[in-house]
């Protein structure tokens, strides 16, 4: 843990204050912190237009866009490298110069 200078230990001091609070307190404390929360998700201007099917943070859905977008590439690299294929199965003349060798 790390000391303030003249001895001022802001953990220890915190730990202290916390432990004067009961367990109801605390809970009643979360409860409306979580409350106050999602009351300024709703009034944020970057709010969505329509809410999600789960209630929950915001970065719950994060690494679902993230999976979401890497199955987006994936599938945008295949479908290119299956076009690419197919045309030089098909038209392989495409593949052959036909100008004059120096």
């Amino acid at each position: 843990m790390y000391a303030m200078p003249y001895g001022d230990d802001l953990d220890q001091r915190f730990n202290e204050l916390v432990a004067q609070i009961d367990a109801e307190e605390r809970r009643r404390m979360r409860s409306s912190a979580a409350k106050q929360a999602r009351a300024a998700r709703r009034e944020s201007p970057k709010a969505p237009s329509r809410p999600s099917r789960r209630s929950g943070p915001v970065a719950r859905r994060e690494p679902r866009r993230k999976v979401r977008r890497g199955w987006l590439l994936t599938a945008g690299i295949s479908v290119v490298l299956i076009a690419a294929l197919l045309v030089s199965t098909f038209r392989p003349d495409l593949f052959v110069p036909t100008g004059a060798i120096p």
